[in-house]
């Protein structure tokens, strides 16, 4: 999943979800929110830590909310072309609040896709052939 390694993978599958395998993942956090996620914060812990940060920064007394027409000036550029809407970041109140909503369960979700290659055996292998 663009250039993401494949260690990588069971994090973005957490957040991102996937039907085939029932896992829910991060309601609102789709394939290329989840890329950016984990390319800014490495792992799933790593970006609930970056989530878990931000809100407590946040957690200040809330400031007045700007009006739809001083929101809209400040999507625009220079040029007055609007700039595309931007990946999940933990910056965003909704995807911060998706990601510490959904931790329990996106934590659970990882574990259940890794698979865990330390198991003991009865006897080698090479027998059971």
């Amino acid at each position: 999943h663009d250039g993401l390694s494949p260690r990588a993978f069971p994090d973005l599958m957490a957040l991102v979800g996937d039907s085939v395998d029932d896992i829910p993942g991060v309601p609102g956090i789709g394939a290329k929110g989840g890329v950016a996620l984990i390319r800014a914060h490495g792992t799933l812990e790593g970006a609930l830590r970056a989530a878990a940060a931000a809100d407590a920064a946040t957690a200040a007394p809330p400031k007045r909310r700007a009006t739809k027409k001083a929101a809209a000036a400040q999507t625009e550029s220079q040029d007055g072309a609007r700039r595309p809407r931007a990946a999940a970041s933990v910056e965003r109140p909704r995807t911060r609040a998706a990601l510490l909503g959904s931790a329990a369960v996106a934590c659970l979700a990882k574990q259940l896709l890794l698979i865990d290659t330390r198991c003991a055996l009865p006897r080698a292998l090479s027998a059971q052939l």
